[in-house]
């Protein structure tokens, strides 16, 4: 993705990234939930969201400078990573064997939270402090999709139904929504674990209302990129694929382009010859 990306740069210029440069200035490892939470909040107020629900999160990344990918990752222990690159850019990768859009929200959510607390940590320090981390994102991701005044407005019955509409309106797993009531004191100790038992005898642990109805958002930028390239002559698929030396089906999947597009360009392209030839 970062050579695809490096590429395409040549020819359009994407956003840049869009990340205060002392929104993390007071971070330290195993830093308390309040601070986690303030800065969530100042990235949506950086970023003009207010407190209301996030329509498309992965869009939004895109557009202030995240590059955002999926991939089969064949893993149970990992669902999303992250990564900066030499070239200043925050990549991020989904697992596309993920059945859930909401969880796949709250892994881009959570990856987030990494770039912003922890880009700058050293990978041994990481490794040592990595239960630490992984809290600390998770608390960031459900602070900056459930932002806790607006959301707390919100919880007007313990009744699990009632979490159903929520998890429409606010695009996060019912278990997620729960979690999150349950740590700004909104559920007691209680209902949390009445709830989560109600979760298991309904067995939504694996899959939850709306989970086929709520659509996986598709980070559409390098795939828009690439047909503005192809589709208006400044590069023939031809030569794309040259350029980028990669198999074109990794290409296509990785960049979210329909499953042989460029195919179908060698194709035209070639089509195109041979009625030039006959004219």
């Amino acid at each position: 993705m970062k050579e695809i990306y490096s590429f395409i740069q040549q020819y359009i210029e994407f956003p840049k990234l869009d990340i205060p440069e002392d929104i993390n200035v007071d971070y330290k490892i195993g830093i308390n939930d309040n601070y986690i939470e303030e800065v969530a909040l100042k990235l949506r107020n950086h970023w003009q969201l207010g407190c209301d629900p996030i329509n498309n999160l992965a869009n939004l990344l895109l557009k202030k400078g995240i590059i955002i990918t999926r991939a089969e990752l064949k893993s149970q222990k990992v669902d999303a990573f992250s990564k900066l690159t030499s070239i200043g850019v925050p990549f991020v990768i989904l697992g596309s064997d993920k059945d859930s859009a909401v969880r796949s929200r709250m892994d881009l959510a959570h990856e987030l939270g990494h770039i912003i607390l922890h880009s700058h940590i050293q990978q041994e320090e990481f490794q040592r402090n990595y239960n630490i981390i992984e809290s600390e994102a998770k608390r960031f991701a459900s602070a900056f999709l459930l932002p806790a005044d607006e959301f707390a407005k919100d919880i007007y019955s313990t009744k699990l139904d009632s979490f159903i509409y929520l998890k429409q309106k606010w695009k996060v797993s019912i278990a997620g929504i729960i979690v999150r009531a349950h740590s700004l004191n909104i559920l007691s100790n209680d209902q949390y674990s009445y709830l989560f038992k109600q979760i298991s005898a309904k067995r939504w642990r694996i899959r939850e209302p709306l989970d086929d109805i709520i659509k996986f958002e598709r980070p559409n930028m390098i795939k828009e990129a690439i047909e503005l390239l192809i589709e208006n002559n400044i590069l023939t698929a031809e030569e794309f694929l040259d350029s980028i030396g990669m198999n074109h089906k990794d290409i296509e999947n990785l960049c979210f382009l329909p499953n042989g597009y460029f195919q179908s360009c060698l194709l035209y392209t070639s089509d195109a010859a041979d009625e030039g030839l006959g004219v």
